[in-house]
């Protein structure tokens, strides 16, 4: 009788996790140091409808961007709610990128937060001309010139997976970039374009960015 050959026992693929959530209470959940309901930190709250993104998580608990910690639930009583499915996705279109605010204005700039040109933007909520993004920063979506009535595309949705099949480089050329900022801005908008020359002779899209 030969010798019987075992197969390797089957491994199941890890479980994905969820990535964001939102607070689904009213109260809102006051943030944790730690992964202990009781070590609260004081004043700081997670306001109803705000998303966060997990960084780390367990059953119970998710560390945020922020390094602080929010219970999945007390109890029976969930606090959280996986928003995966509801995210939305943008490309940042000006270089060298847009500094995110902490508020929808103009001004109220975030010193150290960052968004590069070319990078995936997630956001939960788009309001007027701005994008919220998850752990309670912003980003606008255009610039608008009142005076002049021209309109800078700072951000644009992110093309459908099949469109973007084949395609590595975010450079466009000027047909290009007109092409899809008129798709936002109007015939106002080429006027609103700046391009530049790079080593391959290629158009990038180039405006001044805050």
């Amino acid at each position: 009788m030969g010798n019987a050959v075992i197969a390797p026992p089957v491994q199941e693929p890890p479980e994905q996790l969820p990535r964001f959530y939102r607070v689904e209470v009213e109260q809102g959940v006051t943030y944790r140091m730690t992964q202990n309901l009781d070590d609260k930190f004081p004043g700081q709250v997670a306001a109803q409808g705000l998303v966060v993104e997990a960084e780390r998580q367990d059953a119970d608990f998710i560390r945020c961007s922020n390094g602080l910690w929010l219970p999945k639930r007390i109890g029976r009583q969930p606090l959280l709610k996986a928003v995966d499915d509801e995210m939305q996705h943008y490309e940042v279109l000006v270089q060298p990128g847009i500094s995110f605010r902490r508020s929808m204005d103009m001004e109220d700039k975030s010193k150290r937060e960052f968004a590069k040109f070319g990078d995936r933007i997630t956001a939960y909520r788009t309001e007027g001309d701005w994008v919220a993004i998850p752990g309670g920063l912003w980003l606008p979506l255009c610039i608008r010139d009142e005076a002049s009535s021209k309109v800078t595309q700072l951000l644009r949705p992110e093309a459908p997976r099949e469109s973007r099949r084949g395609n590595r480089s975010l450079e466009w050329t000027y047909d290009q970039a007109v092409a899809e900022l008129e798709k936002d801005g109007g015939d106002k908008a080429p006027r609103a374009i700046q391009l530049q020359r790079n080593e391959s002779r290629r158009s990038q899209i180039s405006v001044y960015s805050g």
